[in-house]
């Protein structure tokens, strides 16, 4: 049985092995029930206490106490070059954005209200970012 204690102090976050603090952190976001954490290289850490999809993970898990890197649209290779991060929604709603060096807009999640911005009328969550669209389909941010 897994049990999950509420932490009353600051304290360092552990790596994903469980071992390691990360480091080198220049911005955090806090979702409903998930934390993403931006490093100093443009990577981005995410945990959460259940699966909502935020992780971005292959295969994507039910729960990670300890921060993962999160992975790149294809899934083998890690998100990189980013520069901004949010975290949004509430309960099953919640859903991750990133902004890259080049002005893209990525997000992953809950998509149950069209929310990641991908257009591709399905609604259906993501587990890996998807590069949000404007209304035509179209990259509007290039």
């Amino acid at each position: 049985m897994l049990l999950i204690k509420t932490v009353l102090f600051p304290g360092k976050i552990k790596e994903a092995n469980g071992t390691g603090f990360i480091g080198n952190i220049s911005k955090i976001a806090c979702g409903y029930d998930f934390m993403l954490a931006l490093d100093n290289s443009g990577g981005v850490w995410s945990w959460e206490a259940t699966l909502q999809r935020n992780l971005a993970l292959v295969p994507p898990t039910r729960i990670a106490l300890f921060p993962v890197q999160v992975k790149d649209s294809t899934g083998s290779s890690l998100l990189s070059g980013i520069t901004a991060i949010s975290a949004g929604g509430n309960g099953s709603y919640g859903h991750s954005l990133a902004l890259d060096s080049s002005n893209n807009v990525w997000a992953w999640g809950s998509d149950a209200n069209g929310q990641l911005g991908d257009n591709d009328g399905t609604d259906t969550d993501k587990s890996l970012p998807v590069q949000v669209l404007d209304s035509a389909g179209a990259l509007p941010f290039v």
